[in-house]
């Protein structure tokens, strides 16, 4: 959402007499929250309303590892023993895609701890799907 639409949808906002709307995306949450706002205003009793907007990030200690393609989910490759550590370095295996018969490793974007497994083993997901939360170390 850019600036202008940004506007628009705050003007249209008071004109209706509207106090708070959350719009979600994704991760992404934007809340506006309007005080002094009791009714709908008619055109000629208009007042200018400060909107109060709160811009809700994911908390910079988590992150979402998302998938690289469409395929067959594994956390595990399937050759490995369990014993892999939850610490992981960037760069690190992190799960794994079958496509077809190929296996295709899903990459750490960052170091910390693996988190929450976001799908179950030999669910399909698709390309740019979150699978696993990557915690701060």
């Amino acid at each position: 959402m850019n600036t202008e639409q940004l506007s628009s949808l705050v003007a249209t906002l008071e004109r209706a007499g509207v106090s708070e709307l959350t719009y979600r995306d994704g991760t992404r949450t934007l809340t506006l929250r309007f005080t002094d706002v009791a009714e709908p205003l008619s055109d000629a009793h208009r007042t200018t309303v400060k909107p109060s907007a709160a811009i809700t990030a994911p908390p910079a200690q988590c992150k979402e590892v998302l998938s690289g393609a469409t395929g067959t989910f594994s956390r595990r490759h399937p050759l490995a023993a369990d014993a892999s550590s939850d610490a992981v370095k960037q760069g690190d295996h992190v799960g794994y895609l079958t496509i077809d018969s190929v296996l295709s490793a899903i990459i750490a974007p960052a170091a910390g701890m693996a988190g929450n497994q976001l799908v179950d083993n030999g669910e399909t997901v698709g390309y740019g799907d979150p699978v696993l939360e990557l915690h701060d170390a």
